[in-house]
């Protein structure tokens, strides 16, 4: 009786180690999928910041009517 309790255990401490590993796996893949978030956020306030700057040098290019 006392071998089947250990097997039992042991198949359910793998079985929880298998749902900690796969879980693990979800936790990486989530965070990799934030990181690549976080570099598309900063590409695009890049690109914002540049159309941003060559709107104002295009305004200051302009002259100025009615003075």
């Amino acid at each position: 009786m006392h071998i089947k309790t250990t097997s039992y255990t042991d198949g359910k401490e793998s079985v929880q180690e298998k749902k900690i590993l796969s879980q693990e796996n979800k936790i990486q893949r989530l965070n990799d999928q934030v990181q690549d978030l976080r570099r598309q956020l900063v590409q695009c306030r890049n690109e914002n910041l540049v159309e941003l700057m060559e709107l104002v040098t295009e305004l200051d290019q302009m002259p100025l009517s009615g003075v």
